[in-house]
């Protein structure tokens, strides 16, 4: 006949203790929430990016007018074939298709991504003095944060600081102030150029 052993008695957390872990577990979910969701948005905002052509949502792909204000055109696709072949390693190729692509169009919208995706490519490549040209024609086009964060990149990469430093000032009053993640983005550029002695 087997024994029983007696039950050792478990400490019980008091009701305090409860409440605490409860508490912290769910503030811990609704930051990982609120950051999923500011994630999530950020990525569906790259995945077609803005129109930078004046439309005011008369043509809404979207159909729904109250998404009108998510309503956005994807990139060229003389843009997104220039990007498949850089993705798959093929810079050189993507580098020629961009330079007939640029001389071949007269859209000034096409021709900004044209140069922004150059610019790209020989940031990826160290080429630095090639990306801050590329930016440079693109800003004769727009002058965007896009344009100014990225010449910032190249700046650095040269090894120059403060003329990476004023690039990313002059980017600052040019973040859309409409993306979720303004602020964020904002910080960050706050960040770097204090770290760069700014």
């Amino acid at each position: 006949m087997k024994r029983k052993m007696p039950k050792v008695p478990q400490p019980k957390a008091t009701f305090k203790g409860k409440k605490k872990i409860i508490t912290i577990v769910g503030v811990v979910l609704l930051i990982l929430l609120a950051a999923g969701a500011g994630i999530f948005l950020r990525w569906q905002q790259n995945q077609n990016p803005a129109s930078q052509n004046g439309d005011n949502g008369s043509n809404n792909p979207t159909g729904n007018p109250e998404l009108d204000g998510l309503a956005q055109n994807p990139l060229p696709d003389s843009v997104k074939d220039a990007q498949d072949l850089a993705s798959t390693g093929n810079v050189e190729e993507s580098n020629k298709q961009l330079g007939v692509s640029i001389a071949n169009t007269t859209n000034n919208d096409e021709k900004y991504e044209l140069y922004i995706q150059q610019a790209i490519n020989n940031e990826n490549s160290q080429k630095w003095d090639d990306a801050l040209t590329s930016y440079k024609s693109a800003e004769a086009i727009k002058k965007t944060s896009t344009v100014y964060i990225g010449m910032g990149r190249a700046y650095e990469g040269k090894g120059d600081k403060q003329a990476a430093i004023n690039a990313y000032k002059a980017a600052l009053p040019l973040l859309d102030t409409s993306d979720p993640m303004h602020n964020f983005d904002k910080k960050q550029l706050e960040d770097k150029i204090k770290a760069l002695g700014g």
